[in-house]
């Protein structure tokens, strides 16, 4: 655990906080972060800016303000996301193939899903989840991932 009285360490921490609820696709409200970590709305403001410099100069995206969420999200490039259609088709694939066992296959399925956009998340899985529950792995019953 960290000292919550040095700065330096805490300021470190509420930044990479920041940025991970940003890279998984949430949104930020500087009001909730303020509260949460005891410091002013205009340092985190401070702190957002300092990640909008870094998410544009690594890849070019955009942390924004949505008015519609009320809060900062991250927009990333479409290059470097993968589309809904293209989550789709990899889990469907996955599916076909029937080579993973159904721990494994929900584990890639999750983490294929966690790409989409929150609001998007929702619907890829109502849209696979019958052939999800319908699964049926190969009979050879082993993990693969420590295989391959």
């Amino acid at each position: 655990m960290y000292d919550k009285t040095d700065t330096e360490i805490n300021k470190s921490f509420r930044v990479l906080y920041i940025n991970e609820n940003l890279t998984r696709g949430e949104t930020v409200s500087k009001k909730q972060l303020s509260d949460e970590f005891l410091v002013s709305e205009k340092t985190i403001q401070r702190d957002i800016e300092e990640l909008k410099t870094y998410h544009f100069e690594k890849d070019r995206s955009v942390v924004k303000f949505d008015a519609r969420r009320h809060g900062y999200i991250l927009e990333k490039q479409p290059e470097h996301q993968l589309t809904n259609k293209e989550i789709v088709t990899l889990n469907k694939i996955l599916l076909e193939s029937r080579a993973l066992n159904k721990d494994e296959f929900a584990q890639i399925f999750e983490k294929l899903v966690f790409q989409a956009s929150p609001e998007d998340r929702k619907q890829i899985r109502s849209l696979m989840l019958n052939e999800c529950y319908h699964y049926v792995p190969m009979k050879h019953g082993k993990p693969l991932f420590d295989l391959i």
